[in-house]
């Protein structure tokens, strides 16, 4: 009996870790990374690309779900 309650502890715990967050945080950190390199390299862009890497705001997504994963 007390196996089945401790496997069941762990796949409850397990369960609560699946989430999308963390992909959301990672492309939110990629964006501001590839940002940052492009422009610190001095490498050009994409027209099409550069556009969708300024209207996606990295840093207040990924601080927004990091607070939200806190709280």
């Amino acid at each position: 009996m007390a196996s089945i309650a401790t496997g069941l502890a762990a796949s409850s715990s397990a369960d609560r870790r699946m989430n999308n967050f963390d992909i959301i945080r990672l492309f939110a950190a990629l964006q501001v990374m590839l940002m940052h390199s492009t422009s610190w390299l001095q490498l050009p862009l994409w027209d099409g690309l550069h556009r969708v890497l300024v209207g996606f705001a990295g840093v207040p997504i990924f601080f927004g779900v990091s607070g939200f994963l806190i709280s």
